[in-house]
């Protein structure tokens, strides 16, 4: 079944367009060592710019490497060229609206087997990386990792930067946070403690309205907490089931308005392993956003927030790994499309990441991954343009509220959208948007209320 992907978060306009649309992919390293764990920046730049890091095998050990996207990519840059494993990258812009926006590395420093710190470089668009600054100790073993994650939250005149990774020592597993506000960093503090997995660091609701967000896999369930001025909230069950959940991961609304913020994760609900999605305001249920006919095993669930072009309403892109074909290859579901191929090459590949960019005129999504299809890992990328589509000249269809009505049935003739976009047949539980049958009276073009609603069958 491949239907209209419509993203549905506050404002859409419907359309009807061609299923693959990514223009790619593109080779973005060519060394031949392996590089690998490719990061970008998650939120949405307004700005022109987003940044790429990743870890490459040198000599003797892992070092962190960086490129810019301005218009084209910008020649490699190395973020650490010390002789200990420097590894799992993460990277976040700020002071994006300016002329030189700022970016943060963080990674994970391995000092020996066990001992580590979780490192922080900063470089201003066109100059160097900065010298590293040490944020706090990790205790690593075989088969682990501290997996830092880096966001910034917007202020009226200058962003906060959140960094959380995952930690252990005699006290137990737990994740760690600290936050630069102002010219300094904070003393690391404990978020959340547990056998936690996975854990991903984002945003809550739009930029000025952000709030510090994790999610976490713990015993196959999902988690969340939200940080306020008290501390991390008592932390609470996203889309709760009795099958295997994994793999989580926070789309974090990044505009200048209020807007939602969406939890991906992959799990076996359905009998196989697909991608589920929800929104901020409605995390208790899950919904499908990849193909449930011989769709393979679908994993490693990505994504970023995506902004349309004729007006400040906000998407989202999710990226994914399927094995469908055989091979691992990369899978989207994004504004138009839905469970779209990225790239269908025989080699491996795996480890997507989206960052997405623009100017108001004209909206960049790239997906990034690395691919074996050179004899080593390198980073390819894939790239789609958002330009603002109708489904009829003028004919503008608006949420008209986010709050969601529970109801038990629809209405007949309705057409129903999930909240990934896919246009649903006879749904089953879950949150939709419901656009009722006009009437004869009014086909012409015009706008159209889309209702927002928790259906329980």
């Amino acid at each position: 079944m491949k239907s209209q992907f419509v993203l549905l978060t506050v404002c859409c306009l419907l359309s009807a367009v061609s299923a693959q649309s990514w223009d790619g992919p593109h080779q973005l390293t060519f060394n031949s060592s392996d590089d690998i764990n490719p990061s970008a920046c998650k939120e949405f730049l307004p700005g022109h710019t987003t940044c790429l890091v990743w870890q490459r095998m040198t000599a003797e050990n892992w070092d962190i490497f960086s490129r810019f996207s301005d218009g084209g990519w910008t020649p490699e840059a190395a973020v650490t060229t010390d002789s200990v494993d420097d590894v799992n990258p993460a990277v976040a812009c700020l002071n994006d609206w300016q002329d030189g926006p700022s970016y943060w590395c963080v990674w994970e420093h391995r000092v020996s087997r066990l001992v580590g710190s979780i490192r922080a470089s900063l470089i201003t668009f066109g100059d160097s990386w900065g010298p590293p600054v040490d944020l706090g100790p990790t205790i690593h073993t075989d088969g682990d990792s501290a997996m830092p994650g880096i966001i910034t939250i917007k202020g009226a005149s200058a962003d906060t930067v959140w960094v959380a990774w995952r930690n252990h020592d005699t006290s137990g597993t737990y994740i760690t946070c600290a936050f630069r506000a102002g010219d300094s960093w904070s003393s690391p503090e404990i978020a959340v403690m547990g056998d936690l997995r996975h854990a991903r660091l984002g945003r809550s609701l739009a930029q000025y309205y952000a709030k510090p967000m994790l999610v976490w896999e713990l015993a196959g369930d999902i988690w969340y907490s939200i940080r306020d001025s008290s501390g991390w909230r008592t932390p609470a069950q996203v889309a709760p089931s009795a099958y295997e959940d994994h793999d989580p991961d926070i789309v974090s609304g990044g505009g200048m308005i209020e807007c939602g913020t969406y939890v991906v994760w992959q799990s076996t609900r359905d009998g196989d392993t697909a991608v589920y999605i929800t929104e901020q305001d409605s995390f208790s249920v899950g919904q499908r956003a990849c193909e449930d006919s011989a769709a393979g095993r679908n994993f490693s669930p990505v994504g970023a927030d995506f902004a349309r072009t004729t007006l400040d309403y906000w998407m989202c892109v999710v990226a994914w790994v399927s094995d469908r074909n055989g091979n691992p290859d990369i899978y989207t579901s994004e504004y138009r499309d839905w469970d779209v191929w990225v790239d269908l090459d025989s080699a491996d590949d795996i480890a997507p990441v989206v960052t997405c960019m623009g100017d108001w005129g004209s909206q960049m999504a790239w997906v990034l991954w690395q691919s074996d299809r050179t004899g080593n890992w390198d980073i390819f990328g894939s790239f789609v343009y958002n330009s603002g589509v109708q489904e009829t000249p003028n004919a503008e269809v608006r949420v008209a509220s986010r709050e969601a009505a529970v109801v038990r049935g629809l209405p007949a003739g309705a057409t129903v959208f999930d909240a990934s976009g896919r246009r649903v047949v006879n749904p089953k539980s879950g949150i939709y948007f419901v656009r009722p049958e006009p009437s004869a009276a009014s086909r012409q073009p015009s706008a159209v209320t889309v209702r927002k609603v928790i259906l329980q069958r």
